[in-house]
């Protein structure tokens, strides 16, 4: 199976009825598409193994620790169109010599946050998922300090990913 706008569809809608902003794609296998339910905001994420599963055009949603073979056998994604919207920002700055207004400030932290010698301010794989979620809803992204745990082992700041309308 492969993921497409009708699937994608189904899962979001199946993520809305359980209290969940949306749903982002994982992989596939032979005979089902895997999506997780997100919020858009990533600190509010759920911590147990939770999916959506599509299985000709029938969505079931599953939550727990005996769901956390879900993903065995299926063929995980990578994240190319984040991978390719966050190069697309990156590009932009170097060109200005990472300079910004203020309309660009979002931006240009999102770019910031995944430089320098320390770690970064936030997961790649998360800060692609909601890249890609922006784009296909027409949102924007905003990096947030995390409320719950501010200060990671190493002194660094933690952060969480926001969806916001434009």
């Amino acid at each position: 199976m492969r993921n497409s706008k009708k699937a994608q569809a189904l899962a979001d809608k199946c993520a809305k009825e359980h209290g969940f902003f949306c749903a982002s794609y994982r992989g596939c296998s032979a005979e089902e598409l895997v999506y997780v339910p997100l919020n858009s905001n990533s600190e509010n994420n759920p911590t147990i193994p939770t999916y959506i599963l599509i299985h000709d055009n029938e969505t079931e949603y599953v939550q727990g620790i005996e769901y956390v073979d879900v993903l065995d056998g299926v063929k995980i994604r990578n994240f190319k169109n984040g991978h390719r919207i966050f190069n697309t920002l990156y590009r932009r700055f170097q060109e200005k010599n990472f300079e910004c207004d203020n309309e660009e400030s979002e931006e240009y932290s999102i770019v910031v946050s995944q430089l320098g010698p320390k770690k970064p301010w936030i997961n790649k794989s998360i800060l692609y998922d909601y890249l890609e979620i922006a784009e296909r809803l027409g949102m924007k992204v905003e990096l947030n300090p995390n409320r719950k745990e501010s200060i990671d082992d190493e002194g660094n700041w933690m952060y969480h990913v926001e969806l916001r309308n434009l």
